[in-house]
Order: structure tokens, then sequence, then C-alpha cells
């Protein structure tokens, strides 16, 4: 009895204790741009593969004016770097990679209310990992704040 009685107390003391700030937090994930999936392809063993990052814009979210990406350690990505809508509609960005990092320029800004999709073409994977995390910012329209907008995680069948 006292044991129900103490387990009872601490679910009540944890469900009232969440916080009003969280809540807000989750209310504003539809003013945020976020990871929406990825996908690898082939999805096998190749030389090169095809990693596909997918971004929800949502109706109430600025639009993006720059988008940077974290590259995995061991991982080479070319400058083979193609951005389109759901639509197949190309979007033009301007890319620059380096070794640790790729950088995409809107020079007209996104659109709301959008799913973009940037495929890293000829990306080079390392033997041994079967996950790669690729961490994504980006800056808003009139902002100069990188935000991160989440992990975009791929796994990988070698």
């Amino acid at each position: 009895m006292n044991k129900t009685l103490t387990v009872t107390t601490l679910a009540i003391i944890t469900v009232t204790s969440i916080s009003a700030a969280y809540a807000d937090n989750i209310k504003n994930a539809d003013t945020m741009p976020y990871i929406l999936s990825t996908n690898q392809f082939p999805a096998g063993k190749a030389t090169f593969v095809r990693h596909t990052i997918r971004i929800k814009m949502p109706p109430e979210s600025k639009g993006i004016s720059e988008i940077a990406i974290d590259v995995p350690s061991g991982v080479t990505v070319k400058n083979d770097i193609t951005v389109h809508n759901t639509a197949n509609q190309q979007i033009e960005v301007n890319s620059s990679v380096n070794d640790s990092r790729i950088t995409l320029d809107f020079p007209q800004g996104m659109v709301a209310q959008e799913v973009i999709e940037i495929d890293l073409n000829k990306v080079k994977l390392p033997r041994t990992y079967p996950l790669l995390l690729y961490r994504v910012y980006a800056k808003l329209v009139d902002s100069k704040t990188e935000l991160s907008i989440g992990v975009a995680e791929v796994r990988t069948r070698i």
C-alpha cells in the first residue's frame, strides 16, 4: 500500500511539473523549419551514394536564406548538390563544400509552406559507419543568426 502511494505521488508530481515553456516550444515548432526525413540511394554497397535531406517549411515560418550542413567525420561530399521542391522544380542555390561543412546560399530566399529536397550527390562513405549524422543549420531571411534545425540521420548498409 505504501509503495503504491509513493509511486502515485511521484507520478502526479512528474505530470504537474511539466513547464508551460515546454508546451510553448512545441507550439513554436509550426514557425521554424525542420528536418522531415532522410534517404540514401542506392541503399546497398556502392562507391558513391546520394543522400537526400528533406526540410519542411511550416506555413508560419520565414523563408530560409542559407543552410549549413556539418559533414560527418570520414564522409566525403563532392560539390555536386541539387535542391528542388516536391514538384521536382529546381531551386537556385549557390553551394560550397569544404572538408567538414556544406553551405547552401539561396539568392531568392526560400518560400514558406514548401518541402525542399537537398540531394548530396556523389557522397563517399567510410567503411564502418552504419549511421551518419548531418547537423543542419539555417539562417532565416532578414537574419544573420544561424539556427539549428535538427540532425539528419542516414542509415547506411555496407
